[in-house]
């Protein structure tokens, strides 16, 4: 099976604009995601999955002067975004990291690829448990086209919130993966929404400089550990995270359900 890393990406954030261009140790946002999909050369293709949106074409730059496979597709409908990169990319599955999860597990990810040859999605069971930003989810590129082709019938052309048709599809067959003790830490939020979460990264890529450890989520637990002063710096928003969430969720499933 040929499987891929498709850095979910663009620039039109409202909450932090053009935050996949911030620098956090001298390095873009992005190049960071870059470096870290890369490590896995040779077992799962990178592909950056951004929009075809003209504020996009600086994504699609630096992915072609990185050698790394640029997809553009809609802005609104991941779920069509991301069939059409598999297509394209000859996918038989995709593992999704999103351009705000700068310290996503490679330990996740390599359980993923493992558990997605025997299933359809692969993702975390109860993600309010573990870090936030740690890993999204894995999925067979057949699977996805079923979801693409019955939103399609439905006439769904926005999909910005896809746990819908994911996590609550009884058809879908599902896994797991097992979450190390290390990573079951809630209060820790390593996803880039806000000013203070690119504050919150800034210090901890610092340790990470100071102490000589790689960028990983176990080197983050550990950074933690050591300073937990810095949990406050993004304390506050992790709230305002989790209800934007909800409200997404609650306009797509009406959405859904018309």
């Amino acid at each position: 099976m040929r499987g891929g890393l498709l850095i979910t990406v663009r620039t039109g954030s409202s909450r932090l604009p053009r935050k996949v261009l911030k620098k956090i140790d001298d390095r873009r946002v992005i190049d960071i995601l870059i470096d870290r999909c890369q490590e896995f050369k040779g077992i799962l293709d990178t592909v950056i999955c951004t929009t075809d949106k003209l504020e996009d074409n600086i994504i699609e730059e630096i992915g072609v002067s990185r050698g790394v496979k640029v997809f553009r597709g809609s802005n609104n409908n991941l779920i069509a975004r991301w069939y059409q990169a598999a297509i394209k990319n000859n996918l038989d599955f995709l593992i999704n990291i999103d351009g705000d999860d700068l310290l996503f597990s490679k330990a996740l990810i390599r359980d993923a690829i493992e558990k997605i040859k025997t299933t359809d999605f692969v993702t975390i069971e109860h993600e309010k448990e573990v870090v936030c930003g740690c890993f999204t989810f894995g999925i067979k590129t057949k699977t996805l086209e079923k979801i693409y082709k019955s939103n399609r019938k439905k006439g769904l052309e926005e999909t910005q919130y896809m746990w819908l048709d994911f996590k609550n599809n009884n058809d879908i067959r599902k896994s797991y993966v097992d979450i190390p003790d290390e990573l079951l830490r809630p209060e820790i939020r390593a996803t880039l929404d806000y000013e203070e979460d690119l504050k919150f990264f800034k210090e901890v890529f610092k340790k990470f400089k100071t102490q000589k450890l790689e960028s990983s989520t176990t080197n983050l637990v550990k950074v933690i550990d050591s300073q937990p002063s810095l949990l406050t710096i993004n304390r506050n928003k992790h709230k305002d995270y989790l209800n934007n969430q909800k409200r997404g969720l609650i306009n797509e499933k009406t959405k859904t359900d018309l």
